[in-house]
């Protein structure tokens, strides 16, 4: 994970105009994984689309980040985002998938995994115009990501930036997250959030 992070520092912002429209690039990295590079003008709740998709082809994601790569950082801004996957012994064909397609698909037509963690913790910050920021511990899973995300999108949030990791035990995952809308967290969105991490607890 640090590893996306420090290039994305490198990164900086994106010039105008350079990311808009949406791609993709898929490569070989370390120790046989793949790492696969999306950008662009993305629907709100792609990470969780994206998720839930790499999992029923049987493709594990590692690690990984995302956020707006404009230079606002604002909900207009184009999407840039990394993540080293690895690739199961039946999973689908890595170089004939559409990872376009799989980021646009509607949460409506989503099958989650089941996910459980271990713990969370959440504080309201000033990133992104009021954004809540989540940290997530878990046992790691095929679909973690895709299934988490998918849950916190049915509840009307969805990330502004994400950062995952699965080396190690357990899982730890950040997300500054806001309405689909672009909108800061109004308190009845919150107290869904505190439900949901409480039932994703619960043994």
């Amino acid at each position: 994970m640090q590893v996306c992070a420090q290039e994305f520092a490198a990164i900086g912002h994106a010039e105008p105009g350079a990311l808009e429209q949406p791609g993709y690039d898929v490569r070989l990295g370390e120790e046989g994984r793949l790492r696969l590079r999306i950008w662009g003008d993305l629907p709100a709740s792609w990470p969780a689309s994206l998720g839930v998709g790499l999992y029923e082809s049987g493709i594990r994601v590692v690690r990984g980040a995302a956020r707006r790569a404009g230079p606002g950082g604002g909900p207009d801004d184009p999407w840039l985002a990394e993540f080293e996957l690895e690739v199961l012994d039946d999973a689908a064909d890595p170089v004939l998938l559409d990872y376009l397609g799989l980021a646009r698909r509607s949460p409506e037509d989503l099958s989650p995994p089941e996910v459980r963690i271990t713990s969370h913790h959440r504080s309201l910050t000033a990133k992104y115009g009021g954004a809540v920021y989540l940290e997530v511990a878990a046992a790691d899973r095929l679909g973690f990501m895709g299934g988490l995300l998918a849950r916190i999108a049915q509840i009307g949030l969805v990330p502004e930036e994400l950062e995952i990791d699965t080396l190690g035990a357990p899982v730890f995952d950040r997300f500054f997250l806001k309405g689909v809308d672009g909108s800061a967290p109004v308190r009845e969105a919150r107290a869904r959030l505190c439900h949901l991490m409480d039932r994703l607890s619960s043994p």
